[in-house]
């Protein structure tokens, strides 16, 4: 109760200026009347009451109810046009039928009865919360479904859960709310369903170009297991597409699984077994996997193809640290640093970063403090 005290409740009227207006025989069909009825927002607001069970559950939402305003004016049916929650619509709309100010619309100089469409927001907004709109919109879904769990409205709420998650982007939460809406035994659409109704995903599936395309796309989205899938059917087609190994071996690395992106680089190094960037992208995968001697090999070899290559230099530095060769890796740093300076290259930002990162993670903590202050003259 005392969180409930702390709530200020905000009721939003929203009112459309070009609101539509539908003849009295069919809401569906537009009508635009000489004189436009009249509609006190006011009165409408002052008539809303926040359901007590809407509060406790933290439930928001907008309710378009769509009225037939009487040639007299006074409102004589309704129908929900655009619903947030029974509990929401029925507020809504006795606060839309209780209302005693409209006027009626007017044609020819005569009133006319017409349906009027007026949109309601109900929002909760707590001055103290430190939430943004979007995670309270998230908060509020996940109080409901806990509300409804084990009855047969938890799939739908959850559905309606991973469509706003859908919208936001946010398809990995997305996902999983479609497969729990699937668990539970609901003919609901599963998530490749809604990503095909909302996305641009056409593609010819013997069409490596198109693939490709199409696999960037999901790649863009966060969509990895999908680029994941295309990826690996254009290979099929491409044996040697060297820039969907490289994209591959990224996609890998997204889904956490470092060991399959390090083999797809490795692919790639008997196709260009002169690219360095292959060596320093392998050597720095080993490094977070904390296979050090490892890194520090692909590193060196890297330098053998490009021996003033800044980034491999820094990190055979990194390696040296945390193996604890402080004297080499502060040799390393403070040769690779001067090399840097003399070509103006700035790379020694990433070097900083990487030795921030350990004084954060309390790892090597004092020597990473150490060669920040006195190669980098960082603190």
């Amino acid at each position: 109760m005392n969180h409930l005290r702390k709530i200020l409740f905000i009721f939003i009227l929203s009112f459309i200026a070009n609101v539509a207006y539908s003849q009295e025989t069919d809401p569906n069909e537009f009508v635009q009347p000489e004189v436009n009825p009249v509609i006190d927002l006011a009165d409408i607001q002052r008539k809303i009451v926040y359901p007590e069970i809407a509060k406790r559950l933290e439930m928001e939402g907008k309710v378009v109810v769509q009225v037939l305003l009487g040639k007299d004016g006074l409102p004589m049916k309704y129908i929900i046009r655009e619903s947030a929650a029974a509990i929401l619509d029925t507020a809504a709309a006795h606060a839309v039928m209780m209302a005693t100010s409209y006027k009626p619309a007017y044609e020819k100089g005569k009133p006319i009865s017409v349906w009027v469409a007026i949109p309601v927001t109900f929002r909760l907004r707590n001055p103290n919360s430190n939430f943004s709109d979007e995670e309270n919109l998230f908060r509020n879904w996940t109080v409901l479904i806990n509300a409804v769990k084990d009855t047969p409205s938890e799939a739908a709420f959850t559905y309606y859960r991973g469509m706003e998650y859908f919208k936001k982007a946010k398809y990995e939460l997305a996902e999983s709310d479609f497969h729990r809406t699937q668990e539970l035994g609901q003919s609901y659409d599963n998530f490749e369903t809604v990503l095909l109704k909302n996305t641009d995903t056409t593609a010819n599936p013997l069409d490596a170009k198109s693939l490709k395309k199409r696999a960037q796309r999901y790649q863009e989205n966060s969509l990895y297991s999908y680029a994941l899938r295309d990826y690996t059917t254009i290979l099929a087609l491409q044996p040697n597409d060297l820039e969907t190994y490289t994209a591959r071996a990224g996609v890998f690395k997204k889904l956490g699984n470092i060991n399959s992106s390090i083999a797809e680089l490795q692919k790639l190094l008997t196709l260009k077994p002169n690219d360095t960037s292959m060596y320093v992208n392998i050597g720095w995968y080993y490094y977070e996997q904390e296979m050090f001697d490892s890194s520090l090999a692909y590193s060196k070899k890297a330098v053998e193809h490009d021996a003033e290559n800044l980034t491999a230099l820094y990190n055979i530095a990194l390696v040296h640290l945390r193996l604890g060769n402080y004297d080499v890796a502060e040799g390393q740093y403070t040769d690779t640093y001067k090399l840097d300076q003399r070509k103006k290259a700035n790379a020694s930002w990433g070097a900083i970063q990487d030795l921030k990162n350990l004084v954060r993670l309390n790892v090597r903590q004092d020597e990473a403090r150490k060669i920040l202050s006195k190669v980098f003259k960082r603190s």
